[in-house]
């Protein structure tokens, strides 16, 4: 019994793993240039469109690749974003945007490593994975953009405090940082 289990989930994997890559894509293109952008702007709606696109990427990951630790560390990350999706709601927590910035890091990290095997792996070279390859460099993009949102957080470079000039920023401008619920 679960040595078909296995075998159909191999299965699963080897037939879904490249059109995977493009529909991962896909969902982080959303959630980089729709959601984020709509949610910086105060549209709450779209907090449960990144919770959801959230769950689509676990799933992605999850088939594929076998790997429990990348999986637990989806898991982790997913929960850590739920847990700010009510401290929001509910409770002012000084700390939310360390938490929401630490595990879209960690899911970045992890999903970029996912994919770079799926992408890099043997096998042909067909255009799911030039798309998976796009992936990659979004994957990087967010990776780069929570690091740094994580050192303006660390030395307050954007707190009412700060003596350098602010400006109206478009919500274009929110588009990978504010990647999260």
């Amino acid at each position: 019994m679960t040595v078909e289990f296995f075998r159909k989930q191999h299965r699963l994997r080897r037939n879904n793993r490249d059109w995977l890559l493009t529909f991962l894509t896909a969902v982080l293109t959303l959630m980089i240039f729709v959601f984020a952008p709509l949610q910086a702007s105060g549209i709450f709606l779209f907090q449960t469109f990144a919770i959801a696109g959230l769950l689509v990427m676990i799933g992605g990951a999850l088939i594929i690749s076998s790997s429990p630790l990348a999986l637990g560390l989806m898991w982790i990350a997913f929960i850590a974003n739920f847990a700010v999706f009510f401290f929001r709601l509910y409770y002012p927590w000084p700390y939310n945007l360390y938490l929401l910035n630490g595990a879209w890091l960690i899911i970045a990290v992890t999903l970029g490593i996912v994919v770079a095997q799926a992408v890099f792996g043997g096998g042909r070279i067909t255009y799911h994975r030039i798309v998976g390859a796009i992936l990659l460099y979004l994957l990087i993009a967010v990776a780069f953009a929570h690091c740094s949102r994580l050192s303006a957080c660390r030395f307050r470079m954007h707190s009412k405090g700060s003596r350098l000039k602010t400006t109206r920023r478009s919500p274009a401008h929110f588009s990978i940082l504010a990647l999260s619920p």
